[in-house]
């Protein structure tokens, strides 16, 4: 699933068993002006996924304090 967060993405597909193996998070999530309410709504997403055994990466990640936040978080790439 590419750019989960934007456009047309609906956390729908997952509730009813896609074949999604990985979730692509749109780089809004670490871009936001709002960054805390971006980040917990990520984590969530993130823990979400990872329950249901969905692989995850948050796209757009330019600098090291991004990259050590999605970590924190628990993402699996960037």
């Amino acid at each position: 699933m590419d750019n989960f967060g934007e456009g047309y993405s609906s956390i729908g597909l997952i509730k009813d068993n896609a074949p999604v193996s990985c979730i692509k998070f749109d780089a809004s999530f670490i871009k936001s002006p709002d960054q805390k309410r971006s980040r917990i709504v990520l984590k969530k997403m993130v823990e979400l996924a990872e329950e249901l055994g969905i692989d995850t990466i948050v796209e757009g990640v330019e600098n090291a304090d991004q990259l050590l936040a999605l970590r924190e978080i628990g993402c699996a790439a960037a």
